[in-house]
């Protein structure tokens, strides 16, 4: 689940729900230097493109890492190089329009990671990042259906893979209980903050958490029957 950059992929989501799925606005308001042949390759670009949740985690990355400077970046950086190989110049202005300071994409990437910082169930304190915000994502969906995180508007969901194809199934204890078509149980029968860190301090060789291989097998069989 770790591997899944699921927080740059729910700001993803989030901007493509919210705003990017509009190609005249990403045109008017985030690209507005490039020709329009530019355009069409940066918005439909298949890894790094701003119309799929792929390439836009790409975007709201290099947006969070460094608000300050996304340029230092690693994700910055990759988006450059990438189309610099294609011909495609994506200057210092124009990536302060679609990613720095004031712009949408950087408005949304804050938007959503800040709600994360705020919600008192996940108990987060000074930053956001997936080492402390995995337990709660596993034992109750807190990050992806969490209160008040998405924007308005923006469907929740269950599980981290809703936001990344090559997972083949939830890695979530929570997606298996609270999803309406598995478990559909109430929150109660989910796991808390204070819980899920229980089970996440165990030893992995321990038959009694859920983090165990086999333990967690047995379970997925049993909700997927």
């Amino acid at each position: 689940m770790l591997n899944s950059d699921y927080i740059s992929r729910l700001e993803a989501y989030n901007a493509k729900f919210y705003f990017f799925e509009n190609y005249a606005d990403v045109q008017t308001f985030v690209l507005p230097t490039l020709t329009p042949a530019d355009q069409s390759t940066v918005y439909n670009d298949v890894n790094f493109g701003m119309s799929s949740i792929t390439g836009l985690s790409k975007w709201t990355s290099a947006a969070g890492t460094n608000w300050r400077d996304p340029s230092t970046t690693d994700a910055y950086k990759a988006i450059v190089a990438h189309f610099a190989t294609l011909s495609i110049d994506l200057t210092t202005s124009q990536m302060k329009t679609a990613c720095g300071n004031g712009s949408m994409m950087m408005q949304i990437q804050a938007t959503v990671a800040n709600r994360i910082l705020l919600a008192p169930d996940l108990h987060q304190f000074s930053s956001v990042n997936m080492d402390s915000t995995v337990s709660s994502q596993w034992g109750f969906s807190g990050i992806t259906n969490g209160v008040d995180i998405s924007l308005i508007g923006v469907p929740n969901f269950y599980t981290v893979a809703d936001l990344n194809t090559e997972l083949p199934y939830p890695p979530e204890y929570s997606a298996f209980v609270l999803d309406p078509k598995r478990g559909n149980a109430g929150i109660e029968y989910a796991f808390n903050y204070t819980t899920a860190n229980v089970d996440f301090s165990k030893d992995l060789t321990d038959f009694n958490t859920f983090l165990n291989v086999d333990s967690m097998r047995q379970f997925y069989v049993a909700y997927e029957v």
